[in-house]
């Protein structure tokens, strides 16, 4: 619970750094660093840091893999020119349709091995 906390936190504070960022009074463009430390910091990227954490607590060699693969998803932009014709406020789509897409894939995955696991004991 703690760790959700200040991830939850964490995720406020860099929405309010990117705020600060975006006005009109800020001195030009945000480097690479700050841009990529912003999309961890974005709810997509804290929910791969809490999958980082669950792995490292489950102690799960899966976990750890599925999350690292989230968190590249994550931190790498798509830019496919895909929803620049529905205007400047649906830029977010595809990213957030693939970040969906491979969490949604990722816990059927689980859920087939856990089942697979399941008939394996019965037997």
């Amino acid at each position: 619970m703690i760790t959700g906390v200040a991830l939850v936190g964490l995720s406020a504070a860099g929405t309010a750094v990117l705020l600060i960022i975006g006005s009109p009074w800020y001195p030009g463009e945000p480097s690479f660093f700050v841009k990529y430390l912003l999309r961890l910091l974005d709810p997509a990227g804290v929910i791969g840091l809490a999958l980082l954490v669950l792995a490292w607590l489950e102690r799960r060699v899966s976990l750890l893999v599925f999350a690292v693969a989230y968190l590249v998803v994550v931190l790498v932009p798509v830019n496919l020119g895909w929803g620049q014709q529905f205007g400047e406020r649906w830029t977010f789509g595809p990213q957030l349709v693939i970040n969906g897409s491979v969490l949604l894939l990722g816990g059927i995955g689980f859920a087939v091995a856990q089942k697979i696991a399941q008939k394996r004991q019965q037997r």
